[in-house]
């Protein structure tokens, strides 16, 4: 029934040489917009978000001094009114200045 099996035979897979061994160099900063908008707090930035459940409010735009920003949320200072950006109706920012990253 078992023709094919030899018992005590030990068969070995070739190493891939293409998978690096030991240690790997892996970028300790991976920049997520959290913390790229974090970095450039203080600076004046246009946010544009989209409400895709909104029909009076689908698109809207807000630009203002960037003040906080948490894991979800961004908080902007535009002239005088405070505006709380959740993160995950932002479509893209714009900066008046050079950003830093």
């Amino acid at each position: 029934m078992n023709n094919n099996y030899h018992p005590g035979e030990l068969f070995q897979n070739p190493l891939n040489n293409s998978l690096p061994l030991g240690n790997v160099n892996q970028p300790n900063n991976q920049l997520y917009i959290q913390n790229f908008i974090r970095k450039n707090k203080g600076k004046t930035a246009t946010f544009h978000l989209s409400f895709p459940d909104s029909i009076e409010w689908r698109d809207r735009v807000f630009a203002g001094v960037i003040e906080e920003v948490g894991n979800d949320f961004v908080l902007i200072n535009e002239k005088g009114n405070h505006h709380l950006l959740w993160s995950i109706y932002i479509d893209y920012v714009e900066f008046h200045d050079k950003p830093n990253y």
